[in-house]
């Protein structure tokens, strides 16, 4: 039997097979930028008495960083508990007052008029508890903010006063504090790009995957997800602001550090 037909019965399968898929990236330079930088500035005004870190250092949330005199703090805070206790005294006195009154009209010894004017009374002793305690509870705060701790997790930057200092309230800075955890790198993707991975990204969820690359790396070794995109395009640029996110779980990338990023661009 001849196999001349059988072969040409296959050729026609050869030539319909398409060539295999070749990706397309997109290759941008964009940097590091941390996820949380606070400007620490105390609450309360005060001469400082204490730092408890050293510049550089890295600190836990809640960890003591400065402390203020607390000596004035701590006066106002007695001073508004000992207005509690008297407001409470007073509102005890109006109750009794109110009790007697009340007990005398029964038997048409006290006038109408003036058990109104007992419970006027009653009613504004209970209004100054309320007053004193809320001026309490400012003089605790106030107390507790002589105590500079850190609010997130990171790096000291650079102390910029020091023990003997006087301190503005909400005003002058002491240093700053950058958290030393995943980050984020920023880069711009040219306008045909940007509008290419808009277009094919449009209502399919989860975050598009980006590789990054650092100085001394081959290639992108570090996966990342890019989890914002810019709601317009920079005209000056024609550029598209994205970020993706990167773990940093040694701490060793830093703010500012410039960064590849490639993104596998969508079909």
């Amino acid at each position: 039997m001849s196999r001349r037909p059988l072969a040409l019965l296959c050729l026609p399968l050869l030539l319909a097979a398409e060539p295999p898929a070749v990706k397309e990236f997109a290759e941008v330079i964009g940097h590091v930028e941390a996820r949380e930088v606070v400007e620490l500035r105390a609450r309360v005004a005060g001469y400082i008495t204490r730092l408890n870190v050293t510049e550089g250092s890295l600190v836990k949330k809640g960890d003591l960083l400065a402390e203020i005199d607390p000596r004035p703090y701590q006066a106002a805070a007695d001073v508004a508990a000992a207005g509690v206790g008297a407001a409470e005294a007073r509102l005890k006195l109006a109750v009794i007052d109110v009790e007697r009154t009340q007990r005398a009209v029964s038997i048409g010894g006290v006038s109408v008029e003036d058990k109104a004017r007992g419970d006027a009374l009653k009613l504004e002793a209970e209004a100054g508890v309320q007053v004193a305690r809320a001026q309490l509870d400012i003089a605790r705060l106030n107390l507790a903010y002589t105590r500079l701790t850190a609010p997130i997790d990171g790096r000291l930057g650079r102390v910029l006063l020091t023990p003997g200092n006087l301190v503005a309230a909400d005003t002058t800075p002491l240093a700053s504090l950058t958290s030393t955890g995943p980050v984020y790198v920023e880069f711009d993707v040219p306008e045909v790009a940007a509008l290419k991975i808009i277009r094919a990204t449009r209502g399919k969820g989860g975050p598009l995957p980006a590789a990054v690359g650092f100085a001394g790396d081959d290639g992108f070794p570090h996966a990342a997800a890019v989890d914002f995109t810019a709601g317009r395009i920079d005209p000056k640029t024609g550029t598209l602001a994205m970020r993706a996110t990167l773990p940093n779980a040694d701490g060793t990338l830093l703010p500012g550090q410039l960064a590849r990023v490639r993104l596998t661009m969508p079909k």
